[in-house]
């Protein structure tokens, strides 16, 4: 079995029924924060999902252990959100940022005896 490519992720993040950027857009719109999703940010989880299998590859699973780390400080903040009915668009350095702690700990030889 092949690992998907990059083209694989971003179809799967855009154009499936349900996928995971139009789920997270309604259940943070139940909160009245409409957040969007710039090219560049949908681009930048589907490189790194295809990064982080590599290593270990999981399939389009590594989808939402990405979007749970863009998505993580804005859900646990949402409700409390001063400003109702605002806006939040996602970028790719804004994804970049958010990501980058999925790269930092994958030393597994802590698990190797």
């Amino acid at each position: 079995m092949e690992p998907l490519s990059l083209t694989d992720f971003k179809h799967i993040l855009t154009n499936t029924e349900h996928n995971l950027l139009q789920q997270s857009v309604e259940l943070l719109g139940t909160e009245q924060v409409t957040i969007g999703f710039e090219m560049g940010a949908i681009d930048e989880m589907a490189r790194v999902s295809v990064a982080l299998n590599e290593e270990d590859n999981i399939g389009a699973r590594r989808l939402r252990t990405v979007l749970d780390a863009v998505l993580e400080e804005i859900n646990f903040e949402a409700p409390d959100f001063e400003e109702k009915n605002c806006t939040v668009i996602l970028t790719k350095e804004y994804v970049t940022e958010k990501t980058l702690g999925l790269f930092a700990n994958r030393d597994y030889r802590q698990y190797i005896m």
